[in-house]
């Protein structure tokens, strides 16, 4: 394996979990409303920074509505990734509190 790719490994194993740490000690100090916007940022930054992932989803979407424009496709691809961002938000925010705030946000059925 080239020595590139170990240390992409190698960081990812170490960074990706120091980031989500990070990401949710800060979206659990704040309101839900700001965790929630700050994860549709988040999820805008996405679309921008993970051109494998748009093109794979607006391939994904072309399969799933070829009667849809491509301009279609494309706002749903980004509505896609800002609404991710919104639930990475949520779960981020929801990490950090007790039981009993977790209850005050989340219905179960069934």
């Amino acid at each position: 394996m080239p020595a590139a790719k170990r240390l992409r490994r190698r960081l990812r194993g170490s960074v990706l979990p120091m980031l989500a740490r990070g990401l949710a000690a800060v979206f659990g100090r704040l309101p839900l409303a700001a965790a929630q916007r700050l994860g549709a940022g988040l999820g805008r930054v996405a679309w921008t920074l993970a051109p494998r992932d748009r093109r794979r989803s607006l391939a994904h979407l072309e399969i799933a509505f070829p009667e849809r424009s491509a301009a279609e496709r494309r706002a749903i691809a980004r509505g896609s990734f800002r609404h991710y961002g919104i639930t990475l938000g949520e779960c981020l925010h929801l990490f950090r509190g007790d039981c009993r705030q977790v209850e005050t946000c989340v219905r179960v059925e069934g």
